[in-house]
Parts: structure tokens; sequence; C-alpha cells
């Protein structure tokens, strides 16, 4: 034969056979798995990371539908105002985080009552609050202390010794006192992460202070 059709056929029956090769490699699994019988997949090999938070509502005798809340009329004004900074048609679900922190501004923190009361200001769906709720930790969805402290550990206030100062705080008045005065939880201050090492007291953040 030609050498160019000596090339082509050549290049045909290495083609048929990586063809059959891997036709073979593919019978071996299925019967493999055959064998085994079905097996329960695992998509990822990290473990699984858990929350202190119970996103789930579970009614309690602070914390139920019946819990009193009511927006004062100053607050109703100012809901209005939030309403009208952004475009109609759009006012209801853009207003549910700065009123859902107008609440627990108002209450000190959020209850399902509250929780109630925007969506049906707002107008939308309770579960479009409950939603948005539970999902940014600035939402306190359980009574805390008069005074919220919250100590930023992220990587770069760490590296400025948060680490003491949380064991400072936590010594002096352990996560609750007893008056229930002062409330400490640690995490992230947000915005505030080129300005280590940062602390908010209640709502007012406090930061390069080391």
């Amino acid at each position: 034969c030609k050498p160019t059709s000596c090339k082509v056929l050549v290049k045909r029956k290495m083609a048929s056979a990586t063809l059959r090769l891997f036709g073979r490699v593919l019978c071996r699994q299925r019967d493999n798995a055959r064998a085994m019988g079905p097996v329960a997949r695992s998509l990822h090999n990290s473990s699984a990371l858990s929350s202190d938070k119970l996103f789930v509502h579970r009614d309690t005798a602070s914390n139920n539908p019946n819990t009193p809340f009511d927006f004062t009329p100053k607050n109703y004004e100012r809901i209005e105002a939030i309403k009208a900074n952004y475009p109609k048609g759009h006012e209801a679900a853009a207003s549910i985080i700065p009123v859902l922190d107008l609440a627990q501004r108002q209450h000190g923190w959020l209850p399902i009552s509250a929780m109630n009361r925007v969506a049906d200001v707002l107008g939308v769906a309770k579960m479009r609050v409950y939603e948005v709720a539970t999902f940014y930790t600035m939402f306190n969805r359980e009574p805390v202390g008069k005074f919220h402290i919250q100590v930023c550990t992220t990587t770069p206030c760490m590296l400025c010794n948060s680490t003491a100062v949380v064991e400072a705080v936590e010594k002096k008045l352990g996560e609750t006192d007893e008056l229930f005065l002062f409330y400490l939880i640690v995490g992230c201050v947000c915005f505030f992460s080129l300005s280590a090492f940062v602390y908010s007291r209640s709502t007012d953040p406090h930061d390069q202070i080391t």
C-alpha cells in the first residue's frame, strides 16, 4: 500500500484497539459495581460545620407568636422613609433587612412576633422575613444582654491578639453575667477587617484600639 494509506490504516487500528480497551475497563467497573451492590456516594470529604444557632423556630414562654410587639409611631414613620429609598415595586423586599434591624433596635432582639409584624407591615410572606432573619448573624433571635459585646476573631484581629482580649472579657464577665447586663459573642465584625483589632458594644463598632 501507499505510505499515506498505511498510516491511515494503522491509526484506525490503534483507535479501534483503544476503544476495545476502554470498553473492557467500563465493563469491569460495571461488574464490580454490581458485585458491591448499592453504595451511598459522598459528594465531599470535608466534615460538616455545625452552628450553635437553631434555624427552626421553637416556641418558648418568651418567644412565640403571642409575644407582645408593635412598632412605635416614630418607627412607623421611619419604615415609610426606608421604603421610599427603593424603586417602586421593589420597596417591600428591599426593606426587609433595615426594617428587621429597626425592630431589633426597638425590642433589643427579634422574637417571632416581631418578624411576623415586619412581614405584615411590608406586605410580604412571613417566610421571606424568616429566611433573612435566620441567615444573617446580626439578627439575634434569642434574648441578649443590655450590652451586647462582639469581639472580632478573624485573621487580622487574631494577629493583633484578639484571643487575649476574649479571654480577659470572659474571665471578668463570663459569657453572660448573672444580671444579664453583658452578652459576649466572638466572630466577625463586618467591614472592619482592615482595622484590626475590633470590638462592638451593642451596635457601636470600635476599631484600631490596640
